[in-house]
C-alpha cells in the first residue's frame, strides 16, 4: 500500500463526554477488563489494514494482564467486514457499527460521527479511531484519532496493567 500512515497520540478527555461514549458503546462488556480499548475500523481503510497486525499483537501481549479490545467494523457490509477480520488474522471480539456501507450522507447522521466531531476529529470517516477506558478511572477516557503509536500505547499499558 502506498498510503501514508496517520499516527496520533493519546488524548485524555474528561467526563463531559463520558455518557456519549457509553451510549455509543452499548453492548460492550467493560466489567471483565482493567482497560478496554474500542477500535473503529472499516475494511476499505488502508490505515486500518496497517494497524490490524499491531492491534492483534497488542491484544496477544496484554490480554492476559487485563486488556480487553473490541473492534467495531463500520462503513462496510458484514460480509466485507468479516473478510477483513479473517484476511488480517484478527482474533479479537468484533461488533458491527452503525453503517453497513460507505455512504457520506448517512455517515454524518451517526452517533459515531457526531461524537468524533464533538472532539474535533477533522477526518471525513474517522477510522481508525480508538477509545481507551480504564476501570480504575471511569470519569476519563483516552482517544486516538488515527493509528496508535506502538511505544506510547505499550508504555501506558505497561504502567496500568
Amino acid at each position: 500500500m502506498n498510503h501514508p500512515h496517520e499516527y496520533a497520540s493519546i488524548e485524555w478527555i474528561d467526563d463531559k463526554n463520558i455518557n456519549i461514549v457509553f451510549n455509543l458503546l452499548k453492548g460492550i462488556d467493560f466489567n471483565n477488563y482493567l482497560i478496554q480499548i474500542i477500535t473503529y475500523f472499516a475494511e476499505w481503510c488502508p490505515n486500518c489494514q496497517y494497524e490490524s497486525k499491531p492491534l492483534q499483537k497488542l491484544f496477544d501481549d496484554y490480554h492476559s494482564r487485563g486488556l480487553g479490545i473490541t473492534i467495531i467494523m463500520d462503513y462496510s457490509s458484514r460480509d466485507a467486514s468479516d473478510q477483513f477480520i479473517k484476511k488480517n488474522g484478527l482474533q479479537i471480539p468484533t461488533h458491527y457499527g452503525e453503517l453497513d456501507k460507505k455512504d457520506k450522507s448517512k455517515c454524518i447522521e451517526t452517533s459515531f460521527y457526531q461524537f468524533r466531531k464533538s472532539l474535533g476529529d477533522p477526518r471525513d470517516w474517522g477510522v481508525p479511531f480508538h477509545i481507551i477506558i480504564a476501570k480504575d478511572n471511569p470519569s476519563s477516557f483516552g482517544i486516538i484519532m488515527g493509528e496508535f503509536k506502538d511505544n506510547e500505547i505499550r508504555s501506558y499499558l505497561s504502567k496500568h496493567l
